[in-house]
């Protein structure tokens, strides 16, 4: 029972002024010692200790969201308030003298504490752990900081959809656990010079799964159209290549002389190849940008298909088409549509 968790909210859809007031004032009372609410002194010191922290506690559960589980518009904000400006100079100075390094690390650290792959995501969110922004020198960059970019290309990027937002902090430099055992992410999005080689050097114990070309793999990778192919240079015997293109990583398999079915056949001695390295419980590694986004419909769905059969990977992209999303629903138990009906809301209660 101690460590269950459990969300407190006020079960009223008919908000007024004269409610809100009498709300506020009810939970102030339960708050001050001095209104007895048990003649056992202790238990009435517990209690009005529980609801002086509610006001700090309503913020942690809900944020300034306004939703079902949000009790912010009836508690009284100053101890927040009043806790946000402890921190608030030296945050200032942080933003002046490493603001990138921050920026960096608070984005990370909010995709990974809304993963779905968080048991806690629908918790509180600690967007300043490991941070020491009292200390701005020793703020650590990401693996793949941020360089400037013009406003129109960092929104596009926030936009664009990460189905795999399954990142949950790891000790491993540049990896994200997801939930199966042994199993990471990496994200090289906008991979910089040396990306590559740090990811590599810093996991050497780990076999990265990757896209390239059946060019390259003709060619014994004598040609190598740098990218994720890059893995097979840096490490060939702990990297295992998916072709998703032809002479391209990114052609969609244009132009390719082989059949659908042949190329299939290569998808499963990969898939075959990848699930004997896991199972003998070698660490590896998938790219959270997916694999083979060009590919014609019929071969992405069946490689989208077979990783999520195999290995609970969630290629980006994939379920807009019928047979992966019923896969995935099937996993899940229960779509979010489905819980939004029994709750008989317009927007989840848990977005945060």
């Amino acid at each position: 029972m101690h460590n269950e968790k459990y969300n407190l909210y006020i079960p009223e859809k008919d908000y007024t002024n004269d409610l809100s007031n009498l709300y506020t004032k009810n939970l102030s009372d339960l708050a001050n010692p001095s209104v007895v609410k048990s003649i056992d002194q202790e238990e009435n010191y517990r209690i009005s200790k529980f609801f002086t922290d509610l006001k700090l506690f309503a913020f942690m559960q809900s944020g300034l969201n306004k939703e079902k589980v949000s009790i912010t518009n009836v508690v009284d904000y100053t101890p927040f308030i009043q806790l946000l400006e402890l921190g608030e100079k030296d945050l200032l100075n942080t933003l002046n003298t490493a603001g990138n390094k921050f920026l960096d690390n608070f984005f990370t650290l909010f995709q990974n504490q809304n993963s779905k792959y968080n048991p806690n995501k629908r918790l509180f969110k600690d967007y300043l752990a490991n941070i020491d922004y009292e200390n701005p020198a020793r703020i650590k960059d990401v693996l793949n900081p941020t360089q400037e970019r013009n406003l129109e290309e960092s929104v596009q990027e926030d936009i664009e959809e990460d189905v795999n937002e399954d990142i949950v902090p790891s000790n491993r430099l540049g990896l994200s656990i997801t939930a199966r055992p042994n199993m990471f992410t990496y994200n090289d999005n906008g991979a910089q010079t040396g990306y590559y080689e740090n990811l590599v050097n810093s996991n050497q114990d780990v076999v990265f799964i990757h896209n390239s070309t059946i060019k390259e793999l003709q060619e014994d990778y004598t040609v190598n159209f740098g990218g994720q192919s890059r893995f097979v240079a840096l490490a060939d015997d702990m990297s295992i290549d998916i072709p998703t293109g032809q002479d391209a990583q990114n052609d969609g398999m244009a132009n390719t002389p082989y059949t659908y079915e042949s190329i299939k056949e290569l998808y499963e001695r990969r898939i075959n190849e990848i699930k004997k390295v896991n199972e003998s419980q070698v660490v590896i590694a998938f790219p959270e940008s997916g694999f083979g986004k060009n590919l014609p419909q019929e071969l992405f769905v069946y490689l989208s298909k077979r990783l999520f059969e195999e290995f609970g990977y969630l290629n980006p992209g994939s379920t807009q088409y019928d047979v992966v999303e019923e896969l995935v629903a099937q996993t899940q138990g229960i779509s979010d549509s489905e819980i939004l009906g029994i709750l008989e809301l317009q927007e989840d209660p848990f977005k945060c």
